[in-house]
Protein backbone atom coordinates (compact mmCIF):
# COMPACT_ATOMS: atom_id res chain seq x y z
CA UNK A 1 0.00 0.00 0.00
CA UNK A 2 1.63 3.45 -1.19
CA UNK A 3 0.37 6.34 1.39
CA UNK A 4 1.18 9.87 0.48
CA UNK A 5 0.29 11.79 3.52
CA UNK A 6 0.20 15.86 3.33
CA UNK A 7 -1.51 18.65 5.17
CA UNK A 8 -2.87 15.90 7.50
CA UNK A 9 -4.99 14.75 3.98
CA UNK A 10 -4.16 10.56 4.12
CA UNK A 11 -4.71 9.57 0.66
CA UNK A 12 -3.74 6.25 -0.88
CA UNK A 13 -1.98 6.19 -4.27
CA UNK A 14 -1.36 2.26 -5.16
CA UNK A 15 -2.05 -1.09 -3.68
CA UNK A 16 -0.10 -4.34 -4.72
CA UNK A 17 -0.81 -8.23 -3.71
CA UNK A 18 2.10 -10.25 -4.19
CA UNK A 19 3.04 -13.82 -3.52
CA UNK A 20 7.03 -13.23 -4.13
CA UNK A 21 8.45 -11.05 -1.62
CA UNK A 22 11.99 -10.88 -2.95
CA UNK A 23 11.08 -10.52 -6.74
CA UNK A 24 7.90 -8.11 -6.24
CA UNK A 25 8.69 -5.92 -4.24
CA UNK A 26 11.90 -3.88 -5.38
CA UNK A 27 9.84 -3.50 -8.79
CA UNK A 28 6.90 -1.82 -7.44
CA UNK A 29 8.35 0.34 -4.13
CA UNK A 30 10.29 3.66 -5.39
CA UNK A 31 13.63 3.66 -3.87
CA UNK A 32 13.02 6.71 -1.93
CA UNK A 33 9.88 5.53 0.16
CA UNK A 34 10.48 4.50 3.42
CA UNK A 35 8.84 0.83 4.54
CA UNK A 36 6.53 0.28 7.40
CA UNK A 37 5.75 -3.24 8.12
CA UNK A 38 3.57 -5.04 9.31
CA UNK A 39 3.81 -8.57 10.41
CA UNK A 40 1.18 -11.66 10.91
CA UNK A 41 1.17 -15.25 10.96
CA UNK A 42 1.98 -18.25 12.64
CA UNK A 43 5.47 -17.02 14.50
CA UNK A 44 3.86 -14.21 15.70
CA UNK A 45 1.77 -15.15 19.26
CA UNK A 46 -0.81 -13.08 20.38
CA UNK A 47 -2.00 -13.22 24.18
CA UNK A 48 -4.56 -11.30 26.67
CA UNK A 49 -3.43 -11.18 30.33
CA UNK A 50 -3.41 -9.46 33.53
CA UNK A 51 -0.66 -6.25 33.84
CA UNK A 52 1.45 -7.58 36.44
CA UNK A 53 5.34 -7.49 37.34
CA UNK A 54 6.68 -10.74 35.77
CA UNK A 55 3.87 -11.22 33.25
CA UNK A 56 6.35 -12.07 30.37
CA UNK A 57 8.32 -14.67 32.15
CA UNK A 58 4.80 -16.20 32.72
CA UNK A 59 3.74 -16.66 29.35
CA UNK A 60 6.75 -17.40 28.00
CA UNK A 61 8.48 -19.96 31.11
CA UNK A 62 11.80 -20.86 30.43
CA UNK A 63 12.72 -18.95 27.39
CA UNK A 64 15.14 -16.18 27.10
CA UNK A 65 13.18 -12.55 27.14
CA UNK A 66 15.92 -11.24 25.35
CA UNK A 67 15.49 -13.39 22.33
CA UNK A 68 11.90 -12.12 22.12
CA UNK A 69 10.08 -8.66 20.67
CA UNK A 70 6.64 -7.48 22.47
CA UNK A 71 4.07 -5.42 20.97
CA UNK A 72 2.14 -4.37 23.90
CA UNK A 73 -0.85 -2.86 24.33
CA UNK A 74 -2.20 -1.77 27.76
CA UNK A 75 -5.85 -1.00 28.65
CA UNK A 76 -6.28 -0.44 32.57
CA UNK A 77 -5.26 -3.41 34.34
CA UNK A 78 -4.53 -5.90 31.36
CA UNK A 79 -2.13 -6.03 28.93
CA UNK A 80 -2.91 -7.21 24.87
CA UNK A 81 0.64 -8.88 23.83
CA UNK A 82 2.24 -9.71 20.69
CA UNK A 83 5.37 -12.05 20.86
CA UNK A 84 7.54 -12.56 18.08
CA UNK A 85 10.93 -13.74 17.82
CA UNK A 86 13.92 -11.00 17.16
CA UNK A 87 15.29 -13.39 14.80
CA UNK A 88 12.39 -13.70 12.80
CA UNK A 89 11.90 -9.81 12.85
CA UNK A 90 14.94 -9.34 12.03
CA UNK A 91 15.31 -11.49 9.16
CA UNK A 92 12.50 -10.06 7.76
CA UNK A 93 14.01 -6.08 8.05
CA UNK A 94 16.77 -7.30 6.67
CA UNK A 95 15.46 -8.60 4.01
CA UNK A 96 13.88 -5.63 3.06
CA UNK A 97 17.43 -3.65 3.92
CA UNK A 98 19.21 -6.05 1.65
CA UNK A 99 16.56 -4.76 -1.36
CA UNK A 100 17.94 -0.98 -0.61
CA UNK A 101 14.48 -0.40 0.98
CA UNK A 102 15.03 1.13 4.35
CA UNK A 103 12.10 -0.08 7.38
CA UNK A 104 11.57 2.80 9.49
CA UNK A 105 9.04 0.83 11.32
CA UNK A 106 7.87 -2.58 12.01
CA UNK A 107 4.37 -4.07 14.12
CA UNK A 108 2.99 -7.34 14.90
CA UNK A 109 0.12 -8.95 15.95
CA UNK A 110 -3.71 -7.83 15.47
CA UNK A 111 -3.06 -5.18 18.36
CA UNK A 112 -1.55 -2.38 16.35
CA UNK A 113 -5.35 -1.88 15.23
CA UNK A 114 -5.98 0.19 18.58
CA UNK A 115 -4.56 2.76 16.23
CA UNK A 116 -7.84 2.69 14.14
CA UNK A 117 -9.78 3.70 17.34
CA UNK A 118 -9.60 7.59 17.15
CA UNK A 119 -10.70 7.57 13.36
CA UNK A 120 -13.44 5.07 14.07
CA UNK A 121 -14.16 5.36 17.86
CA UNK A 122 -17.43 3.53 17.22
CA UNK A 123 -16.63 0.38 15.68
CA UNK A 124 -17.80 -2.66 17.43
CA UNK A 125 -15.03 -5.10 16.30
CA UNK A 126 -12.28 -4.81 13.95
CA UNK A 127 -10.23 -7.61 12.17
CA UNK A 128 -7.05 -8.30 10.85
CA UNK A 129 -6.33 -10.98 8.34
CA UNK A 130 -6.18 -13.76 11.73
CA UNK A 131 -7.89 -12.26 14.64
CA UNK A 132 -11.22 -10.45 15.49
CA UNK A 133 -11.27 -8.24 18.03
CA UNK A 134 -14.52 -7.13 19.84
CA UNK A 135 -14.68 -3.48 20.87
CA UNK A 136 -17.25 -1.90 23.52
CA UNK A 137 -16.67 1.79 24.75
CA UNK A 138 -13.56 1.98 22.27
CA UNK A 139 -11.77 -0.47 24.23
CA UNK A 140 -11.10 -4.26 23.83
CA UNK A 141 -12.76 -7.08 24.90
CA UNK A 142 -11.72 -10.13 24.04
CA UNK A 143 -10.28 -10.89 20.24
CA UNK A 144 -10.55 -14.73 18.86
CA UNK A 145 -8.55 -16.03 16.15
CA UNK A 146 -10.00 -16.21 12.53
CA UNK A 147 -9.85 -15.98 9.35
CA UNK A 148 -12.57 -14.21 7.36
CA UNK A 149 -12.75 -11.71 4.18
CA UNK A 150 -14.90 -8.86 5.56
CA UNK A 151 -14.53 -5.23 4.42
CA UNK A 152 -14.33 -1.68 6.38
CA UNK A 153 -15.21 1.66 4.94
CA UNK A 154 -12.79 4.60 6.53
CA UNK A 155 -12.91 8.05 4.97
CA UNK A 156 -15.01 6.82 2.06
CA UNK A 157 -12.18 3.93 1.64
CA UNK A 158 -12.90 0.85 1.80
CA UNK A 159 -10.30 -2.12 3.10
CA UNK A 160 -10.33 -5.58 3.33
CA UNK A 161 -9.05 -7.49 7.05
CA UNK A 162 -5.27 -7.92 5.57
CA UNK A 163 -4.58 -4.02 4.92
CA UNK A 164 -6.43 -2.40 8.20
CA UNK A 165 -3.43 -3.64 10.33
CA UNK A 166 -1.30 -2.21 7.00
CA UNK A 167 -3.03 1.15 7.89
CA UNK A 168 -3.37 1.02 11.45
CA UNK A 169 0.79 0.35 11.71
CA UNK A 170 1.19 3.39 9.88
CA UNK A 171 -1.22 5.95 12.44
CA UNK A 172 0.94 3.78 14.73
CA UNK A 173 4.23 5.08 13.24
CA UNK A 174 2.73 8.92 12.87
CA UNK A 175 0.94 9.25 15.83
CA UNK A 176 2.63 6.92 18.52
CA UNK A 177 0.10 6.47 21.52
CA UNK A 178 1.47 5.64 25.56
CA UNK A 179 -0.32 2.67 25.70
CA UNK A 180 1.24 1.10 23.13
CA UNK A 181 4.94 -0.28 23.84
CA UNK A 182 7.37 -1.45 21.15
CA UNK A 183 11.01 -1.80 21.25
CA UNK A 184 11.28 -0.27 17.81
CA UNK A 185 15.16 1.45 18.14
CA UNK A 186 16.79 -1.58 15.02
CA UNK A 187 14.82 0.67 12.92
CA UNK A 188 16.30 4.07 14.29
CA UNK A 189 19.19 5.08 12.28
CA UNK A 190 17.06 4.27 9.15
CA UNK A 191 14.24 6.95 10.69
CA UNK A 192 16.66 9.17 11.01
CA UNK A 193 17.94 9.32 7.55
CA UNK A 194 15.06 9.79 6.03
CA UNK A 195 14.24 12.48 8.42
CA UNK A 196 17.45 14.16 8.16
CA UNK A 197 17.28 13.91 3.89
CA UNK A 198 13.83 15.12 4.20
CA UNK A 199 12.66 12.60 1.98
CA UNK A 200 9.19 11.23 4.14
CA UNK A 201 6.73 12.32 1.15
CA UNK A 202 5.21 9.15 0.40
CA UNK A 203 5.32 5.77 2.63
CA UNK A 204 4.82 2.45 1.86
CA UNK A 205 3.17 0.13 4.18
CA UNK A 206 3.82 -3.59 3.48
CA UNK A 207 2.11 -6.40 5.65
CA UNK A 208 4.22 -9.40 5.61
CA UNK A 209 1.89 -12.43 6.01
CA UNK A 210 3.53 -15.27 6.73
CA UNK A 211 1.37 -18.14 5.41
CA UNK A 212 2.39 -17.09 1.87
CA UNK A 213 6.14 -15.69 2.03
CA UNK A 214 7.86 -19.10 1.28
CA UNK A 215 11.32 -17.21 0.73
CA UNK A 216 11.21 -15.51 4.06
CA UNK A 217 10.01 -18.39 6.03
CA UNK A 218 12.64 -21.03 4.54
CA UNK A 219 15.39 -18.71 5.58
CA UNK A 220 14.20 -18.91 8.83
CA UNK A 221 13.01 -22.42 9.46
CA UNK A 222 16.13 -23.40 7.86
CA UNK A 223 18.46 -22.13 10.94
CA UNK A 224 15.68 -23.19 13.32
CA UNK A 225 15.21 -26.47 11.95
CA UNK A 226 19.68 -26.48 11.57
CA UNK A 227 19.94 -25.76 15.71
CA UNK A 228 16.85 -28.51 16.50
CA UNK A 229 19.03 -30.98 14.21
CA UNK A 230 22.07 -30.29 16.29
CA UNK A 231 19.89 -30.18 19.84
CA UNK A 232 18.65 -34.00 18.20
CA UNK A 233 21.66 -35.04 17.53
CA UNK A 234 22.83 -34.45 21.13
CA UNK A 235 20.27 -36.02 22.57
CA UNK A 236 20.58 -39.18 20.28
CA UNK A 237 23.86 -39.75 20.99
CA UNK A 238 22.74 -39.49 25.39
CA UNK A 239 19.84 -41.34 24.54
CA UNK A 240 21.78 -44.09 22.90
CA UNK A 241 24.43 -44.43 25.53
CA UNK A 242 21.63 -45.47 27.47
CA UNK A 243 20.32 -47.46 25.19
CA UNK A 244 23.31 -49.74 25.45
CA UNK A 245 23.74 -49.12 28.97
CA UNK A 246 19.98 -50.56 29.47
CA UNK A 247 20.73 -53.67 27.45
CA UNK A 248 23.33 -54.47 29.41
CA UNK A 249 21.80 -54.44 32.67
CA UNK A 250 18.58 -56.16 31.24
CA UNK A 251 21.18 -58.64 29.45
CA UNK A 252 22.18 -59.16 33.39
CA UNK A 253 19.15 -59.27 35.06
CA UNK A 254 17.73 -61.86 32.37
CA UNK A 255 20.86 -64.09 33.03
CA UNK A 256 20.16 -63.96 36.99
CA UNK A 257 16.74 -64.62 36.71
CA UNK A 258 17.83 -67.75 34.76
CA UNK A 259 19.71 -68.78 37.49
CA UNK A 260 17.28 -68.09 40.27
CA UNK A 261 14.50 -69.41 38.48
CA UNK A 262 16.54 -72.70 37.78
CA UNK A 263 16.56 -73.51 41.31
CA UNK A 264 12.85 -72.41 41.96
CA UNK A 265 13.72 -69.90 44.70
CA UNK A 266 11.32 -67.49 43.05
CA UNK A 267 8.97 -69.79 41.89
CA UNK A 268 5.17 -69.08 44.16
CA UNK A 269 4.79 -72.02 44.90
CA UNK A 270 8.40 -72.81 46.39
CA UNK A 271 8.32 -69.35 47.96
CA UNK A 272 4.96 -70.54 49.45
CA UNK A 273 6.32 -74.23 50.72
CA UNK A 274 9.40 -72.69 52.43
CA UNK A 275 6.74 -70.00 54.56
CA UNK A 276 4.18 -72.81 55.54
CA UNK A 277 7.18 -75.48 56.15
CA UNK A 278 9.80 -73.19 58.18
CA UNK A 279 6.05 -71.34 59.96
CA UNK A 280 4.29 -74.55 60.90
CA UNK A 281 7.84 -75.89 62.46
CA UNK A 282 8.09 -72.91 64.92
CA UNK A 283 7.30 -74.40 68.90
CA UNK A 284 4.53 -72.29 70.51
CA UNK A 285 7.09 -70.57 72.95
CA UNK A 286 9.80 -69.37 70.23
CA UNK A 287 9.35 -66.23 68.50
CA UNK A 288 10.79 -65.21 64.74
CA UNK A 289 11.53 -61.72 64.05
CA UNK A 290 12.33 -62.02 60.15
CA UNK A 291 12.43 -64.44 57.36
CA UNK A 292 14.52 -63.33 54.51
CA UNK A 293 14.76 -65.21 51.43
CA UNK A 294 17.68 -64.54 49.03
CA UNK A 295 19.93 -61.91 51.28
CA UNK A 296 21.52 -58.87 50.24
CA UNK A 297 25.38 -59.71 50.07
CA UNK A 298 26.31 -55.92 51.46
CA UNK A 299 24.72 -53.41 51.83
CA UNK A 300 23.76 -51.46 48.11
CA UNK A 301 25.17 -48.40 47.57
CA UNK A 302 24.64 -45.74 44.88
CA UNK A 303 25.38 -47.14 41.47
CA UNK A 304 26.27 -50.21 42.30
CA UNK A 305 24.64 -53.62 41.77
CA UNK A 306 22.36 -55.60 43.79
CA UNK A 307 24.12 -59.11 44.45
CA UNK A 308 22.09 -61.70 46.56
CA UNK A 309 22.98 -64.65 48.41
CA UNK A 310 21.63 -67.38 46.39
CA UNK A 311 19.55 -70.84 47.55
CA UNK A 312 19.98 -69.12 51.07
CA UNK A 313 17.34 -68.03 53.62
CA UNK A 314 18.44 -66.29 57.27
CA UNK A 315 15.62 -66.98 60.10
CA UNK A 316 16.27 -64.88 63.08
CA UNK A 317 14.33 -64.71 66.69
CA UNK A 318 14.28 -65.23 70.69
CA UNK A 319 14.02 -68.55 72.60
CA UNK A 320 13.70 -69.33 76.57
CA UNK A 321 14.17 -72.87 75.87
CA UNK A 322 17.20 -74.48 74.61
CA UNK A 323 15.42 -77.57 74.27
CA UNK A 324 12.94 -76.68 72.18
CA UNK A 325 15.27 -74.82 69.93
CA UNK A 326 17.40 -77.77 69.72
CA UNK A 327 14.26 -79.94 68.78
CA UNK A 328 13.32 -77.12 66.47
CA UNK A 329 16.93 -77.28 64.35
CA UNK A 330 16.30 -81.08 64.08
CA UNK A 331 12.79 -80.80 62.59
CA UNK A 332 14.51 -77.96 60.15
CA UNK A 333 17.29 -80.24 59.07
CA UNK A 334 14.55 -83.31 58.55
CA UNK A 335 13.07 -81.06 55.67
CA UNK A 336 13.75 -82.66 52.02
CA UNK A 337 14.77 -78.98 50.77
CA UNK A 338 17.61 -78.28 53.94
CA UNK A 339 20.94 -78.73 52.94
CA UNK A 340 22.93 -77.28 55.82
CA UNK A 341 21.91 -74.72 58.88
CA UNK A 342 24.18 -72.80 60.13
CA UNK A 343 23.58 -71.39 63.97
CA UNK A 344 24.55 -68.20 65.74
CA UNK A 345 23.40 -68.00 69.08
CA UNK A 346 23.94 -65.49 71.47
CA UNK A 347 22.11 -64.86 75.42
CA UNK A 348 21.02 -61.75 75.93
CA UNK A 349 19.38 -62.59 79.48
CA UNK A 350 19.31 -65.31 81.75
CA UNK A 351 16.18 -66.37 80.16
CA UNK A 352 16.81 -65.06 77.01
CA UNK A 353 18.55 -66.13 73.70
CA UNK A 354 18.08 -64.80 70.47
CA UNK A 355 19.31 -67.00 67.21
CA UNK A 356 20.04 -66.39 63.90
CA UNK A 357 20.31 -69.63 61.57
CA UNK A 358 21.24 -69.68 57.74
CA UNK A 359 20.20 -72.28 55.83
CA UNK A 360 21.72 -73.67 52.30
CA UNK A 361 18.95 -75.05 49.85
Amino acid sequence: MIVNFKNDELIIEDRHFVDNFDLNIKVLLNKDYPVILHVEGEEVISKKTNNQVGYKKSLLFNANLDDFYFYEYFQDNIVFVSIARKIFIDLIVKQVNDLNRAVIAVAFGPFVLYNLLPIIPNSSSLSSNKYSIQIENAKFTKFVEEQKDIEFTISHEKFNQKELPVLASFFGYKYPSDTISFENDFTKQNREDFIYKGRIKKTVVVSVLLLVFGILLSHFSLESNLRKLSEKQSQYLFSSQKLIELKLLKEELLLKEVIINSNGIFNKNYITKYMVEVGNSVPEDMKLSSINFLPLVKKVRKNEKVNLTENTIIIEGETNNDKVFNNWIMKLQALNWTREIDISYNQISKSTNTFKLTISI
